[in-house]
């Protein structure tokens, strides 16, 4: 799965960054410090999925906002505090976040794992859906052009057993 980061804390992007490292299905493709620095980003080089903090300045949830009308893709919130933080999720949430995880900040006692845990599950979870839709996505290209394929055969031996009214 292709991610993109955007976090305005070099300390919480590493955290990330080591917490996709243990999961080498998943690659980072940018990093972005800002809301502003994000829509920029997912409009050039759109990724399955954005994690993102909410931010100051163009914060997390007019940068959800901005991705979904310009590059829509799969955004997972990242925080700190569900709790300080609830009224500005939902309302990231509404502007189109998948959902929201959790995750220790950089001054806590957890080991990588324990903190990434939350964070990696919900990647599990996104990664299967996002695989499921593009399968569905194959399957219905491949119906359309094999109908495509069936109506040009039929037109063509309807051409041949139509008789010649020119002649």
């Amino acid at each position: 799965m292709r991610i993109g980061i955007v976090n305005e804390r070099p300390c919480e992007t590493e955290v990330l960054l080591q917490a996709m490292a243990l999961q080498p299905d998943h690659q980072v493709i940018w990093i972005g410090k800002s809301g502003s620095d994000a829509v920029e980003l997912c409009t050039r080089e759109t990724p399955d999925l954005v994690l993102i903090d909410l931010l100051a300045g163009v914060d997390g949830v007019e940068a959800t906002r901005r991705i979904m009308a310009d590059a829509p893709c799969a955004i997972l919130i990242v925080t700190g505090s569900l709790h300080l933080n609830a009224t500005t999720i939902f309302e990231a949430m509404g502007h189109g976040a998948l959902d929201v995880v959790e995750m220790a900040n950089c001054s806590s006692t957890c080991t990588l794992l324990e903190s990434a845990a939350p964070l990696l599950a919900k990647l599990a979870t996104i990664s299967r859906l996002i695989s499921e839709r593009d399968a569905a996505r194959r399957a219905l290209t491949l119906y359309n052009n094999s109908s495509r394929v069936k109506r040009q055969l039929m037109d063509r031996s309807r051409a041949r057993e139509s008789p010649d009214v020119s002649s």
